[in-house]
């Protein structure tokens, strides 16, 4: 999907590290105004530097390109930034229950080696 960036397509935006203060933890829409070989530029709706082209993004990765953090990332659709933020959540959750003030000292040996098996990779019969 990446590689099928062009001009004028719409992407959305979510900002990351500090301009989360200033912008807001929301996803805003973005449009591409220019694609380059390496780089792409995307004008973000309410965000004012970037000059005329926008801000500037890594092609492969559609991470925001200013200086020496990436403060934007860019995505085709809401509904990977809605994945990443349920991962996210999920994540946290897992990290909370696994943590030692946690509950996982509730979970039966065949529970824990099942969770181990789902972790490794491998198929896990409950059984």
């Amino acid at each position: 999907m990446k590689n099928l960036i062009a001009e004028g397509r719409i992407l959305y935006v979510i900002p990351t590290g500090n301009l989360v203060r200033s912008y807001g933890p929301d996803a805003r829409k973005g449009v591409v105004t220019k694609v380059g070989r390496k780089y792409i530029y995307v004008k973000i709706d309410g965000v004012y530097y970037g000059g005329e082209e926008g801000v500037r993004f890594d092609k492969n990765t559609l991470r925001g390109e200013q200086g020496c953090n990436s403060n934007w990332i860019a995505f085709c659709s809401m509904q990977e930034i809605e994945d990443l933020r349920e991962t996210s959540r999920l994540r946290g959750e897992l990290r909370k229950f696994f943590d030692w003030s946690g509950e996982s000292h509730k979970l039966t040996l065949k529970q824990l080696r099942g969770i181990k098996a789902i972790i490794d990779g491998k198929e896990f019969s409950c059984t």
